[in-house]
């Protein structure tokens, strides 16, 4: 039986940020952040539903960020991920093998003025983050700082190419590591919803790829609290090559921006996920949730 946990998390810091006071006041980060940075989310295996396949760690897979909003609970990823190639299901090893059928919801945009935003999201039944040891994070109060006022962020999510098998009694584990990665704001847009993080490195890191991070939460943060800011759907590579136009080490992601005021808007659009009724047992019921 395979087994996922959420293993070390690897940090990844901004050029010119070490754990001083000074600096730590230029970037401040709630105790309570720490150590479980992936408390709100988890890697999902990106599985095509066939009798005897299992998932793997050379497979694809990407990161969903567990939500409360008005007292319902919402998983949330991006668009692009659940419109892969034959419309997968997800798998998370995390306490057992978990199955989340691909009953994603994408809401739409302005066609006249924005895209859509790449964002997919769906009712989760309420014991199952607690069943893998989550938390849902509250969207409605989420105390977000005026956005210019907002120098930073911190990027969390399951990049692919860091799984790995072990072999156990009784078979084998894989981990998925956890990244977080602290960066500066280079655009925040209201408007248009866009939010982006850039900060150059001072040296390669051992993160091949920030690929698989895509559906992970972005968080806002104080000296004394975080919440959600926005959910990644893209990140260029950490290290690009010598030969490349990307220039040295970065942190470079991009991710759809979240307040209360948009998520609010974007349920709005599908009636079903705002009804009174436990919408979840009107669906087919995918989530074993442990016992």
């Amino acid at each position: 039986m395979q087994a996922s946990v959420d293993s070390h998390v690897l940090t990844t810091w901004p050029r010119r940020f070490t754990f001083t006071e000074k600096k730590m006041t230029k970037y401040p980060v709630p105790d309570n952040f720490f150590p479980n940075t992936a408390k709100h989310c988890v890697g999902i295996f990106i599985h095509e539903p066939k009798i005897g396949v299992e998932p793997n760690e050379n497979g694809l897979n990407a990161t969903l960020t567990f939500v409360k909003f008005n007292g319902k609970t919402y998983g949330i990823t991006c668009k692009h991920v659940t419109e892969k190639e034959n419309r997968p299901s997800f798998v998370t090893l995390t306490q057992g093998k978990q199955c989340i059928i691909n009953d994603f919801i994408c809401p739409q945009g302005d066609i006249f003025v924005y895209p859509a935003p790449d964002i997919a999201i769906r009712q989760i039944h309420p014991n199952f983050p607690q069943a893998i040891g989550k938390i849902p994070i509250k969207v409605e109060q989420n105390n977000i700082p005026a956005l210019n006022t907002i120098r930073h962020a911190v990027a969390v999510g399951f990049p692919t190419k860091e799984k790995q098998k072990f072999a156990v009694q009784n078979g084998n584990r894989i981990e998925m590591p956890c990244v977080h990665a602290l960066a500066e704001i280079s655009s925040i847009n209201k408007s248009n919803g866009q939010l982006s993080l850039h900060s150059e490195l001072e040296q390669n890191v051992h993160i091949k790829d920030f690929n698989g991070m895509s559906g992970g939460p972005v968080f806002w943060s104080t000296e004394k609290e975080y919440g959600l800011l926005g959910i990644i759907y893209e990140a260029l590579l950490p290290n690009p090559s010598e030969n490349s136009l990307g220039g040295g080490p970065r942190i470079a992601i991009k991710s759809e921006l979240v307040t209360p005021e948009r998520f609010k808007n974007w349920l709005t659009q599908f009636p079903v996920l705002t009804e009174d009724k436990n919408w979840v047992n009107n669906i087919k019921l995918d989530i074993h949730i442990a016992q």
